[in-house]
């Protein structure tokens, strides 16, 4: 079904704001305010367009109106995210109110030459609100410049994968709860959504692990009563991934929250599928550097150990390079205005390699942020996503933007 005309992307910078709308069926007119001056008014035949010269750390407002009369007006604010903004969304606009003010839940993956990334809306004060909007966006050219690709709807808290030479959407749905798979061969075309499990889940965007063909993927699955606990997914890669007869679902594991101490996250959330030595474990954030280690056996997951890692207190991000695992995530739950890189050989001992970013200079803890990173390694650079509250966000935890950062690994 083609998509209502809408204003797909905004990437603000210091003294610029990209914009890009769809479909896009010229001529447009594109107008920038501020306040209620009239600033610039241009006509466009392509559907994008840059303003530039403009004042720093200064809220706009954008429109475009197609030649049939439709039109879309965005806000949108100037000044140092930190990177290169991918998308952003004002916590005031209400053009995503079904979903949501802010925008969540990164996950980059490289496929076929090329950078994909989703991210969603969501809206603060519970899974009841909203929640119902993942976007895909692509890079042709290392990251230096994006464009919008599809809304999958009704989708949350998905991700991207690879499989056999396809790439794979899965996300959940919160009305008349369940877990949802895409497929695609280029990134482009996308099947209808399959409905693979019944029931209340949330596949945080965390790492996935394939090994001996299976595809592993943990989840997080939430009781009538709002208790969290983890599980696993587990797809069969030889098989048709669309069949929901593909897939099974390990047991739901409870933790034990006395033992990460009085600083303990209270709910089975975000887990990283790693392979150690031919096994799989899950590792979860648990507790004040402290992360919770969970071992596949038996066809079931088990409490393993509590592992000592500074950035277990939040979401985390563990892969495996040539041969050592590496982690990124906050150094504390709160405030997040710090961002670290970790290394281990085995798991249990980590060593801090690098600050990723550090905002703590910022003195209002309550309304900037930066958090929920994820990455990959391509060659000798890492493509780092940040969800990001800067620049006038609701609170640190309301992100208004997506921030690409690329660093030498």
């Amino acid at each position: 079904m083609e998509e209502a005309f809408h204003i797909s992307r905004l990437s603000p910078s210091l003294n610029s704001i990209l914009l890009e709308w769809d479909p896009s069926d010229g001529p447009f007119e594109v107008k920038l305010f501020k306040e209620d001056e009239l600033l610039s008014s241009v006509i466009c035949d392509e559907n994008n367009y840059v303003f530039e010269g403009l004042d720093q750390d200064s809220e706009y407002r954008v429109s475009v109106t197609t030649k049939g009369g439709k039109n879309e007006v965005r806000r949108v604010v100037t000044g140092n995210y930190r990177g290169l903004v991918i998308n952003y969304l004002h916590p005031l606009d209400d053009c995503y109110k079904e979903s949501g003010h802010f925008l969540g839940s990164p996950y980059i993956v490289k496929f076929q030459d090329q950078l994909f990334v989703t991210m969603d809306i969501f809206d603060s004060g519970g899974i009841e609100h909203g929640h119902n909007i993942s976007f895909l966006f692509v890079s042709k050219d290392n990251g230096e410049t994006w464009h919008y690709i599809r809304t999958f709807k009704p989708t949350q808290w998905g991700r991207l994968f690879i499989v056999e030479g396809k790439l794979y959407f899965i996300g959940n749905v919160l009305e008349n709860p369940g877990i949802v798979l895409y497929e695609s061969e280029d990134g482009y075309n996308w099947s209808e959504g399959v409905r693979i499990h019944d029931g209340l889940y949330k596949t945080s965007p965390t790492s996935v692990k394939i090994l001996d063909d299976k595809f592993y993927i943990c989840s997080t699955f939430v009781n009538d009563k709002g208790d969290h606990s983890a599980c696993l997914l587990i797809g069969d890669i030889k098989a048709n991934l669309m069949n929901p007869k593909a897939w099974k679902f390990t047991n739901t594991f409870m933790p034990d929250f006395s033992l990460g101490g009085d600083q303990t996250i209270h709910y089975a959330e975000e887990g990283c599928v790693v392979e150690f030595e031919k096994n799989i474990y899950v590792l979860m954030r648990f507790a004040f550097k402290t992360a919770l280690m969970l071992k596949f056996e038996d066809g079931q997951l088990k409490f393993h150990k509590l592992v000592p890692l500074e950035c277990g207190w939040c979401k985390f991000v563990i892969d495996k390079i040539d041969g050592i695992y590496y982690a990124i995530g906050n150094h504390t739950c709160y405030p997040r205005n710090v961002i670290n890189f970790y290394k281990s050989k085995n798991l249990d001992e980590w060593e801090l390699v690098k600050n990723i970013d550090d905002i703590s200079f910022i003195e209002d803890i309550e309304h900037n942020g930066i958090q929920y990173p994820c990455f990959i390694k391509e060659k000798d650079e890492l493509f780092i996503l940040v969800r990001t509250a800067l620049n006038g966000a609701d609170t640190f935890h309301n992100s208004n933007a997506i921030v690409l950062k690329k660093i030498k690994f």
